[in-house]
């Protein structure tokens, strides 16, 4: 459902990809707009896979990956536009560091203002804590009460992070094929999280990297607020049953339901 964007993010990619050749494939989980056929129009190179169910995003980009033939996956959303030379910066990087699993880059909405999502700190009982108490949101800039986010860093330096989000994330295909590729058991949200930590498991980086540019929307396939808070804090849960103990992941989920019932009841107010 994204014939709003798809088409300036395909144009992006021609000016973003000079010093390789890249082939293009597009999954499209059952749109009910014009997706396909501005996809088709824009760029009839592009393989297009139609699948007639939502399969969700983990399961549409292993799709994807398992028809690539490139020795890298960039995986990329399509409310994204990607800077001029982004995916070479990318590529050089990690051709030149073999200890990184992957990469990301710095990403900013249309108006220029930081997009801050492109790259976080891993879940753990403290920043539920901070969430569902509030502490994140009043001290935004803080590392100590809002540490997924990393406080108040703007991104404005390469670092290696914890988790690099799907919306821009560049790794081997001998790797991502390596893990088996994202974990299907999550719909939408925190495949990325998991994806990482097994990265990480392995003794590899996840790294941002500040020259690697692009625009990113933000939820241009899920657009209402409720609906998608709602699928976040499901793979929220999904991630603490997967990664942490039972009594942590039951801890866990008791903090999401404050957090979800905090909001809620100060929105009413």
């Amino acid at each position: 459902n994204s014939e709003a964007h798809v088409g300036a993010a395909l144009r992006a990619l021609d000016k973003a990809a000079t010093a390789t050749s890249f082939e293009v494939i597009v999954v499209d989980n059952a749109s009910a707009d014009a997706s396909v056929e501005v996809v088709r129009a824009e760029c009839p190179d592009t393989t297009v896979i139609v699948s007639p169910e939502n399969l969700g995003f983990a399961a549409a980009c292993n799709l994807a990956a398992r028809r690539a033939r490139g020795d890298f996956l960039l995986f990329l959303n399509l409310d994204s536009e990607t800077d001029p030379a982004a995916i070479d910066t990318a590529i050089e990087y990690l051709t030149k560091h073999p200890r990184v699993g992957i990469v990301g880059g710095r990403t900013r909405y249309a108006d220029g203002r930081l997009n801050p999502t492109c790259c976080f700190a891993e879940p753990t009982l403290w920043s539920a804590f901070c969430y569902a108490t509030g502490l994140a949101s009043v001290f935004r800039s803080s590392t100590v009460f809002n540490p997924e986010a990393i406080g108040g860093w703007d991104r404005d330096s390469d670092r290696v992070v914890q988790v690099v989000t799907g919306c821009f994330a560049l790794l081997r295909t001998s790797l991502f094929r390596s893990l088996n590729g994202f974990d299907e058991r999550f719909f939408m949200y925190s495949e990325d999280t998991d994806l990482c930590r097994r990265v990480r498991n392995l003794g590899l980086q996840c790294v941002h990297l500040r020259d690697v540019g692009l625009v990113h929307l933000g939820g241009g396939s899920d657009n209402v607020r409720a609906a998608k808070l709602a699928k976040v804090f499901m793979a929220r849960r999904q991630y603490y049953d997967k990664h942490w103990s039972s009594s942590g992941a039951k801890v866990g989920g008791l903090l999401v339901d404050l957090g979800v019932l905090a909001r809620l009841a100060a929105s009413t107010l």
